[in-house]
């Protein structure tokens, strides 16, 4: 019995395949009109022996409108090759998305099997239409949230967070509407999308009569703009979020957010202000020492740094005192840069901030004709295979 069916199963597909070539006679003239049977299956098989060819003629087809030859190939394309079996299996939900087959198209999807694809996002999208369109708006969101964990592109997570806000409201839950648009306006800011979600939430505030947008929401978007390197909105958003009141370990976050932001906006007198203000940590203290020297009291910094090196432990002791080094050797202090590079390869000799200190080293024995000794550096950090500025090139 079991033999029985899996005949009937071949013999089902060998005919969609002669169906389908008989589509493919007539596109392409790949074999003769008169072909029959075993002739029409045969040559079917030498075309799927490339992959690469069949799946270029399936998506000939879909473009002049060979449907049933594109779905019948895509089919095979995809049970003879598990390489490209997940291409083949995107263009086959496609083909029936976009003909508004979506029924078959759901059906599809409860096949796939292919974990870890790179087009496992553009095919949770896909099968969302599919269970939009049907009216399955929950299960419409499931697939849409699927495909925005399987992409690292923010552009397209923000298009299907609001995929799922539009349907959220849809389904009536202006609740759920709320905090779906305000996870689109807080983790991407400067978004078509986060656009479109500002003007919604400001109409669902109007309508509910009290503001969504809290003193988290503020922080939350100032830290999404920080990362995007959008400095004056994050500083704005950070303002914000600190005038609304945050208490805890919130408003420390923010406050030392504000702070970077202003370093980086190289507003160095209120940063140094900002970074004192705060609890006092190894990387504040070195920020606020940086954000002083940056501001004209280079010497000053220095010497705090100087003393973040000689108290703070491991890679932290050494950033500081390859800082404080680099300042003394801009002020023309090089014996103490000597000095302080010299105690950065004894705190933390296999670090990145050693690798600078060597380089720096090399580089000062050699242009003062101590060749041996710059040598002695350069091999060490070639033996290292490090980029020796690498270290630097962050401060």
């Amino acid at each position: 019995m079991r033999g029985s069916r899996a005949r009937g199963g071949a013999a089902r597909r060998v005919g969609v395949l002669a169906i389908a070539l008989a589509s493919l006679v007539r596109a392409t003239g790949l074999a003769s009109p008169m072909a029959e049977g075993a002739t029409l299956v045969a040559s079917l098989d030498r075309l799927l022996e490339r992959p690469g060819p069949a799946l270029r003629v399936a998506v000939t087809a879909l473009e002049r409108g060979e449907v049933q030859l594109a779905d019948a190939l895509l089919a095979a394309v995809a049970e003879r090759h598990s390489l490209i079996a997940d291409h083949a299996d995107l263009l086959r939900l496609e083909l029936r998305v976009e003909s508004g087959r979506y029924a078959d198209a759901v059906d599809l999807g409860t096949h796939w099997s292919h974990s870890g694809s790179a087009v496992a996002a553009d095919f949770y999208a896909l099968l969302g239409r599919a269970h939009a369109a049907l009216g399955d708006e929950a299960s419409a969101r499931s697939a849409w949230e699927y495909a925005a964990l399987e992409t690292r592109d923010r552009d397209r997570q923000a298009e299907l967070r609001l995929a799922i806000a539009e349907s959220v409201e849809r389904s009536g839950n202006l609740e759920g509407t709320g905090e779906a648009l305000l996870l689109i306006w807080t983790r991407y800011p400067g978004s078509n999308e986060a656009e479109y979600a500002e003007v919604s939430l400001a109409r669902l505030e109007r309508q509910q009569g009290h503001s969504l947008r809290g003193a988290s929401a503020h922080r939350q978007r100032a830290e999404a703009l920080y990362r995007q390197r959008e400095n004056e909105p994050a500083l704005a958003a950070y303002d914000q979020a600190l005038a609304l009141g945050l208490a805890g370990a919130e408003r420390e976050a923010a406050q030392h957010g504000r702070a970077e932001t202003l370093f980086r906006l190289r507003r160095y007198t209120e940063a140094a202000r900002a970074f004192e203000a705060l609890p006092p940590t190894d990387e504040r203290r070195i920020q606020h020492a940086r954000a002083v020297a940056r501001a004209g009291d280079v010497l000053r910094g220095a010497r705090e740094l100087e003393k973040i090196g000689e108290k703070a432990k491991g890679n932290q002791a050494a950033r500081a005192l390859l800082l404080a080094a680099l300042l003394r050797e801009g002020e023309g202090e090089t014996e103490r840069a000597r000095e302080l590079y010299a105690a950065v390869l004894r705190r933390a000799p296999r670090s990145s901030y050693a690798d600078a200190a060597r380089w720096r080293l090399g580089w000062s024995a050699f242009r003062e004709g101590r060749n041996k000794e710059a040598i002695g550096y350069f091999e060490a950090l070639e033996a290292n295979e490090k980029d020796p500025v690498a270290a630097l090139r962050d401060e």
